[in-house]
């Protein structure tokens, strides 16, 4: 049961949020499974018998090959077809990746909450939007919402460094009417990039950028000034960031 502590974003403690990590170990408990740390996998070759991974130790460097009847590569979409690339020696080869455009922003809400600062609280996302923006983009733009976290005070300190005990009567206060808003295009509407890799095995990606991203964004934020009343929050344009190419979904 959750116990509200507010680590969501670092780790729940209590192994109520999924992760990759708790898999890991009921795997281990499998006799037909191992896991290798520190292994680097730098190619694949498939023959009519085998599979063959080569690989180097992190560490030492050692060079190593392993030997399988099937591979399945999961390293995220990037990593993978690096090593498709690599591996079937497709050099110089584009390919082209969709990306959804992700976004960041703070609203100040009109009702403060009380005391953030040790209300026992979860700090995933507390509420989705969607969002249609105009008639031209036919799909949603999805918005997400989350309250406090200790990581808003941590980028507080950051930015203001020696100042912060000047600055910190007014913390609190801010911080129990913050909220912070992720948002994220369409994948139609969002850059895009290509991957190709050379002989020598390196990665290049190269961005195609699409000149409407910036006005769509500018768009979602002045329809939520528009309609501040009814959302209870001003959205804080000046400190909108947007992610760069490559880092959402």
């Amino acid at each position: 049961m959750c116990e509200y502590c507010g680590l969501c974003q670092r780790g729940c403690p209590h192994h109520l949020i999924y992760s990759s990590t708790n898999t890991l170990h009921i795997l281990l408990k499998h006799e037909n499974f191992q896991y290798l740390n520190n292994i680097i996998v730098d190619n694949f070759e498939e023959s009519e018998n085998n599979m063959r991974i080569y690989a180097t130790h992190r560490l030492s460097k050692e060079k190593r090959i392993f030997f399988a009847t099937q591979v399945f590569c999961g390293c995220g979409s990037i990593i993978s077809t690096i090593l498709f690339l690599r591996s079937t020696k497709q050099w110089n080869q584009k390919i082209s990746f969709l990306d959804t455009t992700h976004f960041m922003f703070p609203c100040i809400m009109k009702t403060k909450a009380d005391d953030v600062l040790h209300e026992k609280l979860h700090t995933l996302c507390q509420l989705f939007l969607k969002l249609k923006v105009s008639s031209e983009m036919n799909h949603a733009v999805t918005l997400q919402l989350y309250t406090y976290m200790d990581y808003y005070l941590q980028e507080i300190k950051q930015k203001f460094k020696i100042l912060f005990p000047i600055v910190s009567p007014f913390v609190k206060p801010f911080l129990n009417r913050l909220v912070v808003i992720q948002g994220f295009l369409n994948s139609d509407h969002s850059h895009q990039f290509d991957l190709s890799i050379t002989e020598s095995g390196s990665a290049h990606l190269s961005a195609k950028t699409y000149s409407e991203v910036a006005p769509q964004i500018q768009r979602i934020l002045l329809l939520m000034k528009e309609a501040q009343q009814q959302l209870g929050m001003r959205p804080v344009q000046p400190l909108l960031k947007t992610s760069a190419i490559g880092k959402s979904f």
